[in-house]
């Protein structure tokens, strides 16, 4: 699917005038989700607590997408609000259901709708519709704008000063003060924006943020004000704004107490539009969440900035939960994005190729990847029989890249009664699996705290989290893959089957907790294998979730002097500790191979490596041992525990080695970091990471002798295509050596460079792909 026309196909939905065609789209509400195909069917999954998903209830969440019945067809938009929806059909009428208590259905009454009803006097001639928290908004085919429901602070622009006395309509009014004109309009919590045919922006509704594009705080107003800005398309927030400029760049003003403007610290008030730093051009569209913001950018990449832990988690899909107030790529996806959209918890994509992505909250099923458990990192969205991928441009092959295929599928239902939670997944097996007989298991990641330990006494230096089951008496006793108990023992049919996961488990047993599903013939196999999902998140924050570890350096504060350099890539590890022998001097270590619970745990050999080649020498070959079997354990993407082969534990960090290094914007055009070596000389490889502004990068090789020894340099890099500084070798965490030689990189592409040893001899380097 060609990008240039997916954007194409958006804008004409929703910001010209004539019969409503079908677009691919993807939208996000308060805690629900929906999506439009290119042939006009509409799908909804997530929160349904409000009816929102239009299905005839206001009880059951869903984790995959469903048919809204009675628009499987003939929708060319959809809208999302706080906690309702509507529909704008292809014959130009406007139909919404959910959350009604301010009359943001347009049907006249307060009524909350569990399915769709149409729009009083809108049953044709509307061209684009947009949702906010509490009210709605279309656009008519000859320009003009009416608006429906909440209006405390004046958001419905009637310009009557009446919203003091009536804080809602619960039919559409016009927006007179306005006019005709209208080219595209975008709703925020309380207040509206929307572009003229001339493209000048204009906002109305409630200003305590600037959020209306003025200098100062002013009271609600219903009279559009001129924000001083043109703009080809807007996107609103709970309470700050964005338009994408005629030049292709972005301005956002309004809040910034997370960074949602992405124009620097977070909390720093801004006077009016201001420019998103880093994208001054090449932007393609973007979408505003409540309190962050993702752009498509032209190239094909998405980035997100703003809120990541504010309620709800990791809406910027990086796997950290921080907050951003300059914006970041999105890792997994590539150059395949089409479109983005945001939500209150939930950020997404559509690919190229039709195929919708999503990520952030979870817990009621918002991403729609069939599970209830909170994503950090994109996700397919799944078709509504859990099986397939949600396709969006049916007319076009799904060419779904391999990192973002789940192992297998599986379709979650869930339901908290009192204080009792049960929950069941519907699992398929792989194709290479039917047929043949194994256990199925289901198991948590927990919080220690919560699990009886299988021996021994609790220590500080635990694990903080833990693989467990469930004992009779509803209690998590500590396991391990060897140890599991298996739920049942089956041949695995074409057809998959049901496992009952929690039956009327006590809500407090299974609080922070994941679980997980799998299949092998063993507990050991299912994690050699990878055959294990995440499956429900227990009630409250997660504080064990399957979050795999960010590339670069990491290192225990308490232990400074030594350091572990970890990259991962799709489900496997690869790592290195550098530290010192007995006698003081630098030796290393290195450990890598396949995850295991989607990337929270790796289990594999330490291996000692020696008699191999020297920083200036020639090739030699390595011999190899192993002291025995190492574990890292991660609770977060960002944080883990190590267990050593003496059964010894030590915890880990990502390492901020220049100030501002994890939190600051990424410099632009900086080559990938990671394992980089000379395919010619395998047995020696280099780690570098950069941040900041600055690169760090470890040589890890032997000394004459053949021991193993390593060397650190760290420079700034002003231009991210050439790196220059010099190699340090250490002794008992000092710097023993400071000019061990020059370390000199010439890079020439992302993945490929050309490093020059000391004394001039230089080599190819290219990215290590384990």
């Amino acid at each position: 699917m060609n990008r240039t026309l997916v954007l194409s196909l958006l804008f004409v939905a929703f910001g010209a005038f004539g019969q409503a065609t079908p677009a691919a789209q993807l939208g996000f509400g308060g805690f629900h989700s929906c999506a439009v195909n290119s042939q006009g069917n509409l799908k909804c999954w997530g929160d349904n607590a409000y009816g929102q998903l239009g299905d005839g209830s206001s009880a059951q969440r869903r984790s995959t997408p469903r048919d809204v019945p009675g628009l499987a067809t003939g929708v060319a938009a959809v809208a999302m609000g706080y906690q309702h929806s509507c529909a704008l059909t292809t014959a130009g009428a406007v139909r919404c259901w959910g959350d009604n208590a301010s009359g943001q259905l347009g049907d006249g009454t307060t009524t909350q709708r569990t399915t769709p009803v149409n729009v009083s006097g809108l049953s044709s001639g509307v061209v684009a519709i947009a949702a906010g928290g509490y009210h709605t908004c279309a656009i008519t085919a000859l320009g003009g704008l009416r608006c429906w429901g909440g209006n405390t602070h004046g958001q419905l622009g009637m310009g009557d000063s009446s919203f003091s006395t009536t804080p809602q309509r619960l039919t559409p009014v016009d927006v007179t003060t306005f006019g005709t004109g209208t080219r595209a309009v975008s709703l925020g919590g309380h207040h509206t924006c929307a572009i003229k045919t001339d493209s000048t922006v204009w906002c109305w509704g409630e200003n305590w943020a600037r959020q209306l594009g003025t200098p100062t705080v002013t009271p609600p107003t219903d009279v559009p004000r001129n924000v001083g800005i043109t703009a080809t398309q807007l996107s609103m927030g709970w309470e700050h704004s964005c338009a994408r400029t005629p030049a292709g760049g972005l301005k956002c003003w309004g809040l910034n107490d997370r960074g949602q403007l992405g124009n620097g610290p977070v909390g720093d008030a801004k006077t009016g539009p201001v420019d998103v730093l880093g994208l001054t051009s090449g932007v393609a569209m973007v979408a505003s969440g409540a309190y962050h913001t993702c752009a498509a950018l032209s190239a094909g990449a998405a980035a997100c900035w703003g809120s990541n832990i504010f309620g709800p988690r990791g809406m910027l899909g990086d796997g950290n939960l921080v907050d951003r107030a300059v914006a970041r790529v999105v890792p997994g996806l590539g150059s395949r994005v089409a479109s983005v959209a945001a939500g209150w918890g939930n950020s997404g994509a559509i690919a190229v190729d039709g195929t919708a992505i999503a990520w952030g909250r979870n817990g009621d099923g918002g991403v729609g990847d069939g599970t209830f458990v909170e994503r950090l990192f994109a996700r397919l969205v799944t078709d509504s029989d859990g099986v397939g991928f949600l396709d969006l441009t049916p007319e076009n092959a799904q060419l779904v890249p391999d990192n973002l295929k789940p192992v297998f599928p599986v379709n979650t239902s869930a339901s908290v009664s009192g204080a009792a939670v049960t929950a069941s997944a519907q699992i398929r097996f792989r194709a290479q699996d039917v047929g043949r007989t194994a256990n199925l298991y289901v198991f948590a990641w927990a919080p220690r705290g919560r699990v009886i330990k299988s021996s021994g006494p609790v220590l500080k230096d635990d694990p903080p989290c833990v693989m467990a089951q469930l004992n009779s008496s509803g209690q998590l006793v500590e396991t391990s893959a060897s140890a599991m108990q298996a739920y049942t023992n089956a041949v695995l049919s074409a057809s998959g089957a049901t496992v009952n996961m929690l039956n009327a488990v006590s809500a407090a047993a299974v609080t922070g907790t994941t679980v997980f599903v799998g299949y092998g013939s063993t507990g050991t196999e299912m994690a050699a294998n990878g055959t294990s999902r995440s499956a429900y998140n227990g009630p409250g924050t997660t504080e064990c979730g399957p979050v795999p570890p960010q590339t670069g350096w990491w290192w225990n504060p308490a232990e400074p002097g030594r350091g572990y350099s970890l990259e991962m890539s799709g489900d496997r590890l690869w790592g290195a500790s550098y530290l010192y022998d007995t006698s003081g001097r630098s030796s290393w270590f290195v450990f890598g191979g396949p995850t295991q619970f989607e990337g929270a745990v790796y289990q594999g050999p330490l291996i000692a490596a020696s008699g191999g080649q020297t920083l200036t020498g020639a090739y030699k070959p390595i011999t190899s041992s192993s002291p025995g079997a190492i574990t890292l354990a991660f609770s977060s993407a960002t944080r883990g525990v190590i267990t050593w082969p003496s059964g010894t534990t030590t915890p880990i960090e990502r390492f901020n080695i220049v100030p501002g290094g994890l939190t600051s914007p990424s410099q632009a055009d900086v080559p990938e970091s990671g394992w980089w070596w000379n395919a010619a000389e395998s047995g020696r490889g280099f780690f570098i990471e950069w941040q900041n502004g600055s690169a760090t990068m470890a040589g890890y090789m032997y000394n004459e002798a053949g021991q193993p020894i390593w060397y650190i340099t760290v420079s700034a890099t002003p231009d991210p295509l050439r790196y220059s500084g010099t190699w340090l070798e250490f002794t008992n965490a000092a710097v023993t050596n400071p000019n061990v030689g020059p370390a000199t990189i010439q890079f020439t592409s992302p993945t490929t460079a050309t490093m020059t040893l000391p004394g001039g001899r230089t080599i190819p380097l290219t990215r290590y792909a384990f």
